[in-house]
Protein backbone atom coordinates (compact mmCIF):
# COMPACT_ATOMS: atom_id res chain seq x y z
CA UNK A 1 0.00 0.00 0.00
CA UNK A 2 1.27 3.50 -0.86
CA UNK A 3 2.98 4.72 2.43
CA UNK A 4 3.07 1.82 4.00
CA UNK A 5 6.03 1.15 6.49
CA UNK A 6 6.48 -2.15 4.19
CA UNK A 7 7.08 -0.28 1.16
CA UNK A 8 9.21 2.21 2.71
CA UNK A 9 11.38 -0.69 4.08
CA UNK A 10 11.85 -2.11 0.06
CA UNK A 11 12.21 1.31 -1.58
CA UNK A 12 15.62 1.31 0.95
CA UNK A 13 16.91 -1.55 -0.49
CA UNK A 14 19.48 -1.58 -3.11
CA UNK A 15 21.56 -3.55 -5.45
CA UNK A 16 25.43 -3.97 -6.85
CA UNK A 17 23.99 -6.66 -9.45
CA UNK A 18 25.35 -9.49 -7.31
CA UNK A 19 23.02 -11.79 -5.09
CA UNK A 20 23.88 -13.25 -1.95
CA UNK A 21 21.39 -15.57 -1.22
CA UNK A 22 22.81 -16.28 2.01
CA UNK A 23 22.59 -13.41 3.61
CA UNK A 24 19.09 -13.78 3.41
CA UNK A 25 19.19 -17.62 4.55
CA UNK A 26 21.26 -16.52 7.41
CA UNK A 27 18.23 -14.26 8.82
CA UNK A 28 15.81 -17.24 8.76
CA UNK A 29 16.95 -18.52 12.29
CA UNK A 30 16.15 -14.59 13.68
CA UNK A 31 12.47 -15.38 12.47
CA UNK A 32 11.91 -18.05 13.74
CA UNK A 33 9.56 -18.40 17.13
CA UNK A 34 9.72 -21.95 18.60
CA UNK A 35 5.85 -22.30 19.23
CA UNK A 36 4.85 -21.42 15.29
CA UNK A 37 5.61 -22.13 11.73
CA UNK A 38 7.83 -20.19 9.54
CA UNK A 39 7.43 -19.96 5.77
CA UNK A 40 10.12 -18.00 4.01
CA UNK A 41 10.25 -17.19 0.25
CA UNK A 42 13.73 -16.63 -1.38
CA UNK A 43 13.30 -14.69 -4.58
CA UNK A 44 16.55 -14.57 -7.69
CA UNK A 45 16.71 -13.34 -10.79
CA UNK A 46 20.46 -14.58 -10.85
CA UNK A 47 23.23 -16.22 -10.01
CA UNK A 48 24.69 -16.76 -6.16
CA UNK A 49 27.76 -14.43 -6.53
CA UNK A 50 28.80 -12.47 -3.97
CA UNK A 51 31.76 -12.15 -2.89
CA UNK A 52 32.21 -15.12 -5.67
CA UNK A 53 30.18 -18.09 -6.37
CA UNK A 54 32.26 -20.64 -4.61
CA UNK A 55 32.23 -18.57 -1.16
CA UNK A 56 28.38 -18.08 -1.94
CA UNK A 57 27.95 -21.74 -2.43
CA UNK A 58 29.68 -22.55 0.72
CA UNK A 59 27.32 -20.43 3.04
CA UNK A 60 24.15 -21.83 1.25
CA UNK A 61 25.02 -25.25 2.19
CA UNK A 62 26.21 -24.38 5.46
CA UNK A 63 22.58 -22.52 5.98
CA UNK A 64 20.75 -25.46 4.45
CA UNK A 65 22.30 -27.75 6.98
CA UNK A 66 20.90 -25.48 9.54
CA UNK A 67 17.71 -24.63 8.26
CA UNK A 68 16.50 -28.50 7.42
CA UNK A 69 17.47 -29.25 11.25
CA UNK A 70 14.11 -26.60 12.16
CA UNK A 71 11.38 -28.79 12.50
CA UNK A 72 8.80 -25.72 11.95
CA UNK A 73 10.64 -24.17 8.98
CA UNK A 74 9.78 -24.30 5.38
CA UNK A 75 11.91 -22.52 3.13
CA UNK A 76 9.84 -22.03 -0.73
CA UNK A 77 12.33 -20.43 -3.55
CA UNK A 78 11.02 -18.54 -6.54
CA UNK A 79 13.30 -18.46 -9.73
CA UNK A 80 12.20 -15.20 -11.27
CA UNK A 81 12.58 -15.82 -15.35
CA UNK A 82 13.99 -18.40 -17.14
CA UNK A 83 17.55 -17.72 -16.70
CA UNK A 84 17.98 -17.73 -12.64
CA UNK A 85 20.06 -20.24 -11.18
CA UNK A 86 17.16 -23.03 -11.01
CA UNK A 87 19.14 -25.77 -9.98
CA UNK A 88 20.75 -24.06 -6.84
CA UNK A 89 17.22 -22.89 -6.17
CA UNK A 90 15.64 -26.19 -6.27
CA UNK A 91 18.35 -27.29 -3.93
CA UNK A 92 17.48 -25.39 -1.11
CA UNK A 93 13.77 -25.62 -1.29
CA UNK A 94 14.15 -29.52 -1.52
CA UNK A 95 16.63 -29.49 1.62
CA UNK A 96 14.23 -27.09 3.69
CA UNK A 97 11.43 -28.85 2.83
CA UNK A 98 9.97 -26.55 0.39
CA UNK A 99 9.18 -26.24 -3.33
CA UNK A 100 10.47 -24.20 -5.93
CA UNK A 101 8.86 -21.90 -8.25
CA UNK A 102 9.72 -20.31 -11.93
CA UNK A 103 7.76 -17.80 -12.44
CA UNK A 104 8.61 -15.30 -15.28
CA UNK A 105 5.65 -12.91 -14.20
CA UNK A 106 4.89 -10.73 -11.76
CA UNK A 107 1.10 -12.27 -10.55
CA UNK A 108 2.82 -15.67 -10.27
CA UNK A 109 5.13 -14.32 -7.90
CA UNK A 110 2.19 -13.08 -5.93
CA UNK A 111 0.43 -16.09 -6.02
CA UNK A 112 3.31 -18.07 -4.66
CA UNK A 113 3.82 -15.66 -2.01
CA UNK A 114 -0.20 -15.48 -1.61
CA UNK A 115 0.47 -19.46 -0.93
CA UNK A 116 2.95 -19.54 1.11
CA UNK A 117 1.36 -16.89 3.58
CA UNK A 118 -1.81 -19.26 4.02
CA UNK A 119 0.42 -21.88 4.43
CA UNK A 120 1.95 -20.07 7.41
CA UNK A 121 -1.79 -19.17 8.51
CA UNK A 122 -3.12 -22.80 8.27
CA UNK A 123 -3.03 -25.58 10.45
CA UNK A 124 0.13 -27.72 9.65
CA UNK A 125 0.67 -31.34 9.90
CA UNK A 126 3.87 -32.18 12.43
CA UNK A 127 7.16 -33.00 9.96
CA UNK A 128 6.73 -36.11 8.50
CA UNK A 129 10.19 -38.36 8.73
CA UNK A 130 11.08 -40.61 6.00
CA UNK A 131 13.82 -42.61 6.82
CA UNK A 132 16.08 -43.79 3.82
CA UNK A 133 15.42 -47.68 5.06
CA UNK A 134 18.26 -48.98 3.19
CA UNK A 135 17.09 -47.34 -0.24
CA UNK A 136 19.18 -45.75 -2.53
CA UNK A 137 17.46 -42.96 -3.11
CA UNK A 138 14.01 -41.95 -2.26
CA UNK A 139 11.16 -39.25 -3.46
CA UNK A 140 8.23 -37.55 -1.90
CA UNK A 141 5.12 -36.33 -3.90
CA UNK A 142 1.99 -34.85 -2.69
CA UNK A 143 0.03 -33.24 -5.61
CA UNK A 144 -2.23 -31.51 -2.64
CA UNK A 145 0.39 -29.79 -1.40
CA UNK A 146 2.54 -28.98 -4.63
CA UNK A 147 5.41 -30.48 -2.86
CA UNK A 148 7.79 -33.20 -4.81
CA UNK A 149 10.94 -33.86 -2.10
CA UNK A 150 14.03 -36.15 -3.05
CA UNK A 151 16.99 -37.23 -1.61
CA UNK A 152 19.91 -39.97 -0.68
CA UNK A 153 19.19 -39.79 3.31
CA UNK A 154 16.32 -39.34 5.84
CA UNK A 155 13.66 -37.16 4.56
CA UNK A 156 11.96 -34.36 6.98
CA UNK A 157 9.07 -33.17 5.25
CA UNK A 158 7.35 -29.86 6.42
CA UNK A 159 4.57 -27.91 5.61
CA UNK A 160 1.53 -30.52 4.90
CA UNK A 161 -1.52 -30.26 6.10
CA UNK A 162 -4.05 -32.95 7.77
CA UNK A 163 -5.69 -33.49 4.34
CA UNK A 164 -2.70 -33.85 1.86
CA UNK A 165 -1.88 -36.49 0.37
CA UNK A 166 1.58 -37.75 0.58
CA UNK A 167 3.18 -40.75 -1.00
CA UNK A 168 6.99 -41.82 -0.68
CA UNK A 169 9.00 -43.83 -3.41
Amino acid sequence: TPGSAALEEVSKLSTRGLTCISQGLKEIPNLVKSNENTVCVVLSDGYANDVSPGAEKREIDTMVEQLRKLSNVVVNTVSLGHYADFKLLSYIANACSGTCFQTPTAKEVYDVIHSASKLAAGAVAPALEAPIAGYDYQVFVSKAANKIVGGGDNLTIRGLRATDDATLY
